[in-house]
């Protein structure tokens, strides 16, 4: 069994992956844990992950086909930026198909350790994973905060300008 085949898993970069809903868990935990996983952002309204998992689990509730907040966008760059950059885990994100909200959040994290704008996020999500991000709303979201996506990763990064050695993919 493998977890591309029945929960839409795929790795974006060396270190992060979007997925489907992990259900059922006790089935897909393993897996995630042979893959080397340490933490799961969840982005369903409702949460299916144990509060016991094996796993850091990060809750950002975002209803279905919608975008994030920019309030959320800005948790989910501090979340990844402590666990990805400074205690180098690896990770997925996932809501319930892991196309629309996982595939926003993802765009998400692009635009900050790139520094990317919001179209080229788009492209390089879907070029990953197709049939992320799925509504002109969460398109919309992208385009319009991006740059403060990458603002807050230099910031947490102890940068004060846009360096371009600093968070490649």
């Amino acid at each position: 069994m493998s977890l591309s085949q029945f929960w839409n898993f795929s790795w974006v970069t060396e270190q992060l992956a979007g997925m489907a809903r992990p259900v059922p868990f006790d089935v897909v935990c393993p897996l995630l844990l042979k893959e080397k996983i340490g933490f799961v952002v969840s982005l369903t309204e409702v949460s299916v992950l144990p509060t016991d998992a094996p796993l850091v689990v990060k809750h950002i509730p975002i209803p279905d086909y919608a975008p994030p907040t920019l309030e959320k966008g800005l948790d989910l760059v501090d979340f990844l930026f402590d666990l990805i950059e400074r205690k180098k885990m690896r990770g997925v994100v996932h809501c319930a198909g892991g196309r629309g909200r996982t595939g926003t959040m993802l765009a998400v994290w692009h635009c900050a350790k790139t520094g990317s704008d919001g179209d080229t996020a788009i492209r390089a999500i879907r070029s990953a994973r197709p049939g992320s991000i799925e509504t002109p709303t969460q398109e919309e979201f992208l385009r319009d905060y991006a740059p403060q996506f990458r603002r807050r990763y230099l910031t947490l990064a102890g940068q004060n300008t846009a360096a371009g050695s600093v968070g490649r993919l």
